[in-house]
């Protein structure tokens, strides 16, 4: 059972969801957690803005910054496969809305130390980049 709540009346039907569970046959896993949708397609059209900005700047390929921006900032987990060790980075398609703006953050900064600024949505310059790296590859 999975469910969203927001008001009074919703959080009760919960309640009273978990209230009827049978006790004593099975062991129950509760989770409540903020939910926070997936991340936005403003942010993802921004983050690919920025990986073509860096690109122009750097020469490096938008699909190498990406999985090295991934490998740098993303979590790790582990597993195996077939007996064997392997480390898994967390895809960007799995952040919710505040984990990819922080994600969108540190590269922000990592690239403000190589002295290459990314602007936001209503910066001072964004219409210029937006320009250059959106619409003109449209």
């Amino acid at each position: 059972m999975r469910a969203l709540f927001r008001t009074e009346k919703e959080r009760e039907a919960l309640v009273q969801r978990l209230l009827s569970l049978p006790v004593g046959k099975h062991r129950y896993w509760v989770e409540v957690k903020v939910h926070r949708p997936k991340r936005s397609l403003p942010q993802n059209r921004l983050y690919w803005m920025w990986l073509r900005c860096i690109k122009d700047e750097t020469g490096n390929d938008e699909k190498v910054l990406h999985e090295y921006f991934s490998q740098e900032f993303l979590p790790w987990s582990s597993g195996t496969v077939f007996g064997d060790y392997i480390d898994i980075c967390k895809s960007t398609t799995e952040l919710n809305t505040k984990e990819f703006t922080d994600y969108l953050e540190r590269i922000k900064e990592k690239m403000l130390d190589q002295g290459i600024i990314l602007p936001n949505p209503g910066d001072i310059g964004w219409d210029e980049f937006y320009a250059q790296y959106y619409e003109a590859r449209r």
